[in-house]
């Protein structure tokens, strides 16, 4: 029974493939970081990507500030319009309507 010990072990399944212990040469963390910074700081593939971001920020923040600063005075134009003594509608002169035509009103 020479030729049958080769049999007696176990034979490999997929779970005992996937829970194998593999001994490994782990590098140390902290060369892991610096290599990892080194390729990001020679890396420039999203720098566009950056680029368009800050574009759409600055954008924002000046029209934030553009309507921040024309709000007050807009405020005041519309509200001079709307004024019934002085504004838009102290310049509406109705056309009443009688049996004869239109009484009143201006051009």
């Amino acid at each position: 029974m020479a030729g049958r010990a080769a049999c007696d072990a176990p034979p490999f399944s997929l779970f005992s493939i996937m829970t194998m212990q593999i001994p490994s040469q782990s590098p140390d963390s902290r060369t892991v970081l610096a290599s990892t910074l080194r390729s990001l700081l020679r890396d420039d593939g999203g720098q566009d990507l950056l680029e368009y971001a800050f574009l759409a920020a600055f954008i924002g923040v000046a029209g934030w500030v553009a309507l921040n600063a024309i709000g007050p005075n807009l405020l005041a134009t519309y509200n001079a319009w709307i004024d019934p003594n002085t504004g838009t509608p102290s310049l509406w002169d109705p056309c009443y309507l009688t049996s004869t035509g239109c009484v009143g009103g201006g051009s």
